[in-house]
């Protein structure tokens, strides 16, 4: 985007500890947003439509940085079959239950709220998964972040 072009050295995934802190982070981020859903099923109102939307933004965020494994699987040099049938374990595992959570959400509150709300809180996952996973960063910061803030 505006950082420097990476070498022909640059491996495509990001380093072991990143991917461990961003997988705990998403894990923590869906229990809790899980957790407030539950609790709550029965009431509804707009504090659940906004988990209801927060959830479904994070696991989109989530797809997007899942699918981006299998490109780099499949074109290593070394590739396996293994390897890429491991590298398409994240999307198979995210996608459904993306899926499961836009339609509860769909079936139980006004499309009008949820559909913008989710892209919202799905960009912000993905400029945060892009910035601290990839090293992704903007050319002109100024001109990106009134952008993001729209």
């Amino acid at each position: 985007l505006g950082g420097p072009s990476s070498d022909g050295n640059a491996s495509p995934f990001p380093s072991a500890d990143l991917l461990k802190s961003y997988v705990l982070v998403v894990a923590l981020a869906c229990g809790l947003l899980t957790v407030v859903l539950t609790v709550l099923r029965n009431v509804g109102g707009t504090l659940d439509a906004l988990a209801q939307a927060f959830l479904a933004g994070v696991l989109e965020s989530t797809d997007v940085a899942a699918s981006k494994f299998i490109g780099p699987a499949l074109t290593a040099p070394d590739a396996t079959w293994l390897s890429i049938a491991l590298s398409l374990v994240p999307i198979a595992v995210s996608a459904p239950l993306h899926m499961y959570v836009m339609n509860r959400g769909f079936g139980r509150h006004a499309l009008v709220f949820l559909t913008p709300v989710m892209a919202a809180a799905g960009l912000l996952c993905n400029l945060a998964t892009g910035y601290f996973l990839y090293k992704e960063v903007p050319a002109r910061p100024t001109c990106f972040a009134g952008g993001g803030s729209l």
